[in-house]
């Protein structure tokens, strides 16, 4: 809850910011409201594109694949239900989940691992659809070969194999991304480190747009705008690197 206000908190004082800036260059407020509306959406735009990579960072591709294959179906099954919220899913079972999806019922079919889709796994999830006269089905595993979808195209059903790269693209279109676990090597912070990362802690996020309210304040009625105002965007860039520091 906490990380979702400073989130907001830190845009609303972005805009008061970039507002006061184009107040004191542009005269007229029409003027100087369209500029700021057009940086800001800039700024936010940027904020995101780096949110975004920062999360990838935390599971690259091939750490993405291994995650799941070690974890096993119910982990991937877990991040699909989150996927395709709010959908209704009718029947869960270990290796699968039935889905209502308008007027007709589907199937998704776990069979991630680290070895290639196999025509074992095609069968296994059309025995599923057939039991519940289900027309349309989807098998998710790392990936396959030619042969094994062509026992897919030969069946009176439509079975589409959803690869890893596509999940991988999914979950990192709606930043679901799961936070793999790495090997971590314990090492000793010197001095300058700890002081930087206790300056820079997320906790402090809030305590930087404050002051960098107070000084974007300061300048309207002081004649060191200049000064006040440069203050206020350092302050307000100690914020923007809390936001984003580590841990």
């Amino acid at each position: 809850m906490n990380r979702f206000i400073d989130y907001f908190a830190l845009r609303i004082a972005l805009f008061f910011l970039i507002f006061v800036i184009c107040q004191l260059i542009f005269e007229k407020l029409s003027v100087s409201l369209s500029v700021c509306i057009l940086v800001f959406f800039a700024a936010v735009l940027i904020m995101e594109i780096l949110r975004k990579d920062k999360n990838e960072s935390k599971c690259p591709y091939n750490s993405f694949v291994r995650y799941f294959a070690l974890e096993g179906n119910n982990a991937l099954k877990e991040k699909i239900k989150e996927y395709i919220s709010p959908m209704e899913i009718t029947e869960e079972g270990s290796d699968f989940l039935i889905i209502q999806n308008g007027n007709e019922k589907e199937c998704i079919y776990f069979a991630f691992r680290f070895s290639s889709l196999s025509q074992e796994d095609i069968a296994k999830c059309y025995r599923v659809c057939k039991e519940r006269e289900i027309k349309k089905g989807y098998i998710l595993g790392k990936d396959t070969v030619r042969t094994t979808l062509s026992l897919a195209g030969e069946l009176n059903l439509n079975i589409n194999f959803i690869s890893a790269k596509q999940l991988y693209k999914c979950f990192k279109n709606k930043n679901i991304l799961p936070v793999t676990a790495t090997k971590t090597k314990i090492k000793r912070k010197g001095k300058i480190k700890f002081f930087l990362s206790v300056f820079f802690s997320k906790n402090n996020v809030k305590h930087f747009l404050f002051g960098g309210i107070i000084l974007a304040l300061m300048s309207l009625i002081t004649p060191l705008k200049i000064y006040y105002l440069s203050v206020a965007a350092i302050t307000l860039a100690f914020s923007l690197i809390c936001l984003f520091a580590p841990g």
